[in-house]
């Protein structure tokens, strides 16, 4: 619709008021403190507005509401978590994308267990994710959207004990919230930089990203827990914008059955990306999305390769990206499959997941280590077809 003006305070009156609904409009000024008074509302949306001002305390006297959204407006001041408490267990509580100032404690997640849906991203959130003393009450939390916010500290251990039917999280960092500056990127051993790239025997990596080291740790830091791979039901998982270190754990390819969408972009994860991660998501019908961009996969002495595996089936955003999925590979890895390689009579190196073709691949012959230019299988058992591929 496109309706002005402010929120009516007589809307206090009518006492069996149970839905107010007022999405997508252009209404301003502030929240009535007078909608306190709806004692039989259940279902309160405002979202995209342009309200201003405070978030009246005097909501929390609100005790039937099931459903209250403020998403998308323009609220500023602080607002304390335990507001929240005496509330029954909700569907939805949203204030995302306001200005609002949260200050997160040990009880946050013990108040918000009640609560199947909290969308509290693009605030500015401080303080660390804790894990509560005593165990919530209720178990409803299925998303929890706290991404784009200034929260920091390490990533909670035993979180998916606490929240097992967590369907979404999102933890990505806000930029907003850091205090960064960038440092000299050095190339891996036996590389020399020339023109933004490091160039070596075999390959070139472009210098990307500078390495970025941020100040007071704001972002989740640390490294990524293997336990996080037991959340049952997790289907979509964002990490961007921290500052992880370490490996990714390899364990994750034995978890996140249901995952659709896993964003680790823009950390500072280092390694090798582990081949296992193919395996996630493999319990779903829908197309899984790894986000890996941005991070400093490389071994001491050689740029690693991303995982054949991944990178064939187009599973991770960096599929496109020449220096880490070859097209060569992976148009040698398709004939590989095409003609039967596993029953080759010698199929060296051609499962491995990481090597270059020009790294020792039998029958495979390149100009200056870096270009396949000829291809030898002769009397090896091949069968099959050509595919278009080769």
């Amino acid at each position: 619709n496109n309706l002005n003006g402010k929120i009516p305070t007589e809307f206090g009156k009518h006492i069996n008021l149970v839905n107010i609904s007022l999405s997508n409009n252009n209404l301003s000024g502030k929240i009535p403190t007078e909608l306190a008074m709806l004692k039989n509302l259940q279902y309160l949306d405002a979202s995209s507005n342009n309200l201003t001002g405070t978030f009246p305390t005097e909501l929390g006297k609100l005790t039937s509401i099931s459903n209250l959204n403020f998403n998308n407006n323009s609220l500023i001041g602080s607002v304390s978590f335990a507001l929240f408490e005496n509330m029954q267990p909700m569907e939805l509580l949203g204030l995302s994308y306001n200005n609002l100032r949260f200050e997160l404690n040990s009880r946050f997640l013990e108040i918000m267990s009640g609560t199947k849906s909290v969308i509290l991203s693009g605030n500015v959130i401080k303080g660390a994710l804790e894990i509560p003393e005593e165990k919530p009450k209720y178990n409803y939390l299925t998303h929890l959207i706290l991404g784009g916010n200034c929260i920091s500290g390490i990533l909670p251990l035993f979180l998916h004990e606490l929240l097992p039917r967590l369907e979404e999280l999102d933890l990505s960092a806000g930029d907003n919230c850091k205090k960064c500056f960038n440092t000299t990127v050095d190339c891996p051993i036996n590389f020399q930089k020339l023109n933004r790239k490091c160039t070596g025997s075999r390959f070139e990596i472009p210098i990307f990203p500078p390495r970025i080291h941020c100040e007071d740790k704001l972002g989740f830091w640390g490294k990524f827990p293997i336990d996080y791979a037991n959340f049952n039901y997790l289907k979509k998982f964002n990490l961007s914008g921290n500052v992880l270190t370490g490996t990714i754990p390899k364990a994750l390819g034995q978890g996140f059955f249901l995952i659709e969408e896993l964003d680790l972009s823009h950390n500072r994860f280092e390694g090798l990306i582990p081949f296992e991660l193919a395996s996630i998501g493999s319990g779903n019908l829908e197309e899984v999305t790894i986000k890996l961009e941005g991070n400093q996969f490389h071994s001491d002495s050689e740029a690693s390769l991303a995982p054949a595996s991944l990178c064939m089936n187009k599973k991770i955003d960096l599929h496109t990206n020449h220096y880490f999925c070859p097209s060569e590979r992976n148009h040698l890895k398709s004939f590989f499959v095409l003609t039967n390689g596993e029953s080759w009579t010698n199929n060296e190196y051609w499962k491995d997941e990481y090597k270059h073709p020009c790294e020792g691949w039998f029958g495979v012959r390149c100009e200056q280590d870096k270009f396949v230019t000829n291809l030898t299988l002769m009397h090896n058992q091949l069968s099959g077809r050509l595919g278009s591929e080769i």
